[in-house]
C-alpha cells in the first residue's frame, strides 16, 4: 500500500479548458443516453397504441374458453403482456427527461410556441387531407378541436405537456429555493396522493396519471434525480425487478379468473402512475448510467430525435386513428399465428419510421418557408416585452 502511494503522479490540476472539454463530452454522452431513450419511448407509444386501441379493445379476451388456449396463443399472450408492460414506461420516461433537462433552465417562449406551431399544423393538415378526399366533413364541433386541438384536449399528452411547459417556471423557482431534505419531503407528499396501486390509497382523485399533478410529479422527480443524485450503471437490475413485480401484480388477477372460471386469458393493463412508475423511473436510472460513446448510431439518434414527437401527433390524431387501426385489424388479427409478434413490431416500426420522415419533411418546409425562425423572433421579442413590463411595474411598487 505504500508503494502505491509512493509511485503515485503528483497531483496536476486541470486547465479550465480541459474542464470545459470534459463537461462538454459528459454531457454530449448524457444527452445520447437520452436521445436513445426519447427514441425508445416514442416506439413503444405506438406499440401501446397497437394494443389499447386495436388488439385490447377488439378482443379484451385473447382466449373466450380454455378449450381454445394454443401454445403460439399463450406465447402471444404472454409476450404480448411483457411488450405491453414495458411500452407504459414511455410516457413517464418522456416526462422524466424533460424535467431532468428543464429543472435548471430559464423560460423561453420560443420553446412554446413552436410546439404550439407544430401541434396546430398536423391538426389542420390532417384535417384538410381528410375533408379533400372525403373521409371528413365541415362541421362546428371538428372545426373547434382542429384550431384548438390544445385545448379541446385533442392530444391528452400535449394538453398536459403544454401546461407542465408554462407551469415549469414556477417549479424551477421552487427548487432553487428548497433544500435537499425539503425536496425529498415534497415529493414523498405528492408521491402519497399521486401514486396509486389498484386505486389505493386515493385513486384518481387527483387526475390520475391523466393528470397534469402526476406530470409535475413526474418533472420535480427528475430534477431531483439530476441536482441531488449522480449517474451510475447499476440499476439495470432494479428495473428487471419492478418490472417482474408489476407483471406479477397485475397478472395474478388473469391467472385467477383462467384458474376458477375457465374463461380463457384476458387482457390486463397497467397505470402510469402505479408501480409501472418504480419501473419506469429504475429504467430511467439505468439509461442515464449507461457510458455510451458517441459514434454513428449515436449520431442516428441526436438526427431522429427531434422528430419523435410527431411520431404521437401523426399516429394518435383522432381521424388517422380510426383509419390505421382498422387497417392493422384486417392485416394482423389472428392472435395464434405464429407471427403475430413480428407482424406487430414490424407494423410498429413502419409506423414509427413513416411519421419521422414525414416530420423530417415538414421541418425542411418550415426552415425553407423560414416560419420557425419568424415564430422564433416573434416569441423573443413578445418575451421582452412581457419582462420590460413586469420590470416596470415592480419598480412602480418600489417606488409607491
Amino acid at each position: 500500500m505504500q508503494e502505491f502511494y509512493e509511485h503515485q503522479t503528483p497531483y496536476k490540476p486541470y486547465h479550465p479548458m480541459q474542464l470545459k472539454a470534459m463537461a462538454s463530452e459528459h454531457n454530449t454522452r448524457r444527452s445520447v443516453n437520452f436521445d436513445l431513450l426519447k427514441v425508445m419511448a416514442m416506439f413503444s407509444i405506438i406499440v401501446i397504441h397497437y394494443y389499447s386501441h386495436y388488439v385490447f379493445k377488439v378482443h379484451p379476451y385473447f382466449a373466450v374458453s380454455t378449450d381454445y388456449l394454443t401454445p403460439p396463443l399463450v406465447l402471444n399472450y404472454i409476450f404480448s403482456e411483457i411488450f405491453y408492460l414495458f411500452s407504459h414506461i414511455a410516457v413517464n420516461c418522456y416526462v422524466l427527461v424533460t424535467g431532468y433537462f428543464m429543472i435548471d433552465k430559464s423560460f423561453k417562449l420560443s420553446r412554446l410556441s413552436l410546439l404550439w406551431i407544430k401541434v396546430f399544423f398536423y391538426s389542420v393538415a390532417i384535417f384538410l387531407i381528410f375533408v379533400y378526399f372525403g373521409l371528413e366533413k365541415w362541421n362546428v364541433g371538428s372545426m373547434n378541436k382542429v384550431l384548438f386541438p390544445i385545448t379541446s384536449q385533442m392530444y391528452w399528452f400535449i394538453t398536459n405537456y403544454v401546461a407542465l411547459l408554462i407551469f415549469a417556471p414556477i417549479l424551477n423557482a421552487f427548487v432553487r429555493q428548497t433544500n435537499r431534505n425539503q425536496y425529498i419531503y415534497v415529493l414523498i407528499g405528492m408521491g402519497a396522493i399521486s401514486i396509486t396501486i389498484y386505486k389505493f390509497p386515493l385513486g384518481d382523485v387527483y387526475g390520475g396519471s391523466y393528470g397534469l399533478l402526476w406530470f409535475v410529479y413526474l418533472y420535480l422527480t427528475a430534477g431531483y434525480l439530476k441536482l441531488h443524485t449522480r449517474a451510475k450503471g447499476h440499476y439495470g437490475c432494479k428495473a428487471i425487478i419492478a418490472a417482474s413485480i408489476t407483471m406479477i401484480v397485475h397478472g395474478l388477477p388473469a391467472l385467477w379468473l383462467l384458474i376458477q372460471h375457465k374463461n380463457g386469458l384476458k387482457a390486463f393493463g397497467f397505470h402510469y402512475n402505479g408501480l409501472v412508475f418504480f419501473f419506469s423511473l429504475y429504467f430511467f436510472l439505468w439509461i442515464r448510467g449507461i457510458n455510451m460513446q458517441s459514434n454513428k448510431i449515436a449520431k442516428r439518434l441526436s438526427q431522429i430525435t427531434p422528430y419523435t414527437l410527431a411520431v404521437y401527433l401523426l399516429s394518435d390524431n383522432p381521424m388517422v386513428r380510426k383509419i390505421l387501426w382498422q387497417y392493422c385489424r384486417t392485416w394482423n388479427d389472428n392472435f395464434s399465428q405464429v407471427l403475430f409478434l413480428p407482424k406487430m413490431l414490424f407494423t410498429c416500426m413502419v409506423i414509427f419510421l413513416t411519421c419521422i420522415m414525414i416530420d423530417y419533411l415538414r421541418n425542411k418546409a418550415f426552415k425553407w418557408l423560414r416560419i420557425e425562425r419568424g415564430v422564433k423572433t416573434c416569441s423573443d421579442r413578445i418575451e421582452q416585452l412581457i419582462k420590460r413590463c413586469v420590470s416596470n411595474d415592480s419598480n412602480v411598487t418600489m417606488t409607491s
